[in-house]
């Protein structure tokens, strides 16, 4: 719990800002929240908070407050929206191509399955933003629990990961997506695209998404609306949020089945693994759900979701057959593929703000990935170039026809230009191969890097 004063102050503004959030998104969007209410409930933070009554707030605290965060508190009664929303007119009032629209939201994902501790899965949230027109796909924020990965050390991942001590957004997380990667993004597709610089960015009333004021203080180009929590394009969101998470773990649990091992092989799965499967299934994501999604959002008549396909079979076939492998208890299994509790509930009592408020002013922790798989020396561009012949003449003696296999060899060819800058390899002797060379065609020869030892390099 905090002891200083300056930390005292920190985390009450953190959970107040939540409270007046949740309780003014409620009412609408621009409902004022009463005076009264702001000090009893200030009153009752400090109680959670075991803050003493020698604490003071400065005298112009909360004049400062309502500045920084640009929430409203009032002397008068709530104040609710009367005009309903529409994001549609807004659009219209703009003129804006479908390009020009974007929407972000956030999920929770329980990245991998811990054999540890089973019932405590490691949870972590991402947020994914694209256009209504499913052109333009930023990269995945991706906020863990784990600070500074070494996973990711020295790579340039398709994701961008921050850390938070419960892996959850905060207001901060989202401002600082909001600036270093939205806006940046935006402007570089659509300068690219002719359009111009406008654009709209279509998010939820969640608490830990910031007040417009703000967020586009700097960006009077692009426009922040918001849409009402429980509204029913949630379910688009949804739709599209379920189709990465059963790609995900679907990729994640048939990848551990096809490794010779034991439960390691589901629990050794580090972040940079997480990264680049999250991502790929990000891709995978028909821009067909991004149409639907607006028009569940403007409401057209006779429009719906579009449904994946749950193939509710295969995955119960896929659950047990990992069980089986790896002596897991089935229900745990399930519970764990289907996301129980991977979510955070859209509305929060005060004593869960109060503890969020908490835990959310401190940064993911300082360790290494317990039971991950070490964070290992690259892949250097020998063993690489071997690996891309071996897959290519996999595909080849499986009928691949080559234009599926152009990737391959482009990488292959990527690695035999790398070979060059790498320490040279010698030659080892098999014992068992035959003195003469001509005794044999199909002769094993290995290779190894030649280490230079530090001691070498002094003399």
């Amino acid at each position: 719990m905090s002891t200083t004063a300056e930390e005292h102050s920190k985390v009450l503004e953190e959970a107040l800002c939540t409270w007046i959030l949740q309780t003014s998104r409620k009412k609408g969007t621009r409902a004022g929240v009463p005076h009264t209410e702001v000090l009893n409930i200030v009153k009752y933070f400090k109680r959670e908070l075991q803050i003493g009554d020698n604490f003071r707030l400065r005298k112009n605290w909360l004049e400062e407050f309502k500045e920084r965060h640009k929430v409203y508190i009032t002397s008068k009664p709530y104040k609710t929206l009367i005009r309903e929303f529409q994001p549609a007119e807004v659009v219209q009032q703009l003129g804006l191509h479908p390009s020009q629209i974007y929407m972000a939201d956030e999920a929770g994902l329980f990245w991998r399955f811990k054999d540890s501790d089973p019932l405590e899965p490691d949870l972590l949230t991402f947020l994914t933003c694209a256009n209504i027109s499913g052109h333009h796909k930023l990269q995945p924020f991706v906020i863990g629990k784990i600070k500074n990965p070494p996973s990711l050390e020295g790579l340039n991942p398709p994701i961008v990961y921050c850390s938070q001590k419960d892996g959850l957004m905060t207001r901060q997380l989202f401002s600082k997506w909001f600036k270093t990667c939205f806006v940046p993004e935006v402007q570089k597709s659509l300068s690219s695209a002719g359009l111009g610089e406008r654009a709209v960015l279509i998010i939820d009333s969640a608490t830990y998404h910031p007040q417009p004021g703000n967020l586009m203080t700097d960006h009077r180009s692009i426009q922040v609306v918001y849409i009402p929590l429980e509204h029913k394009a949630e379910k688009g969101s949804q739709n599209v949020f379920n189709h990465i998470k059963r790609n995900y773990k679907d990729d994640l649990l048939n990848t551990a089945l096809a490794r010779p091992g034991n439960v390691n092989n589901l629990t050794q799965f580090n972040i940079r693994d997480m990264a680049y499967l999250l991502a790929d299934c990000w891709s995978a994501v028909p821009q067909s759900m991004f149409g639907s999604w607006w028009n569940l959002l403007i409401a057209i008549e006779g429009s719906s979701s579009v449904h994946a396909p749950t193939h509710e079979d295969v995955q119960s076939s896929l659950i047990n057959r990992v069980c089986a492998q790896f002596e897991l208890d089935p229900a745990i299994m399930k519970a764990w593929y289907e996301g129980v509790c991977e979510d955070p509930p859209i509305f929060l009592t005060d004593y869960e703000i109060v503890q969020n408020a908490v835990n959310m002013t401190l940064e993911g922790e300082d360790e290494e990935e317990s039971s991950c798989m070490p964070s290992a020396t690259k892949v250097g561009a020998h063993e690489a170039f071997r690996a891309f012949e071996l897959c290519l003449r996999w595909a080849q003696e499986n009928g691949y026809a080559a234009p599926e296999t152009t990737v391959l060899r482009e990488m292959k060819a990527k690695a035999l230009s790398m070979i060059e800058n790498e320490p040279p390899l010698k030659r080892i002797k098999l014992e068992s191969e035959v003195e003469d060379s001509d005794s044999s065609s199909d002769a094993v020869v290995i290779f190894e890097e030649i280490k230079l030892e530090r001691y070498e390099l002094n003399e």
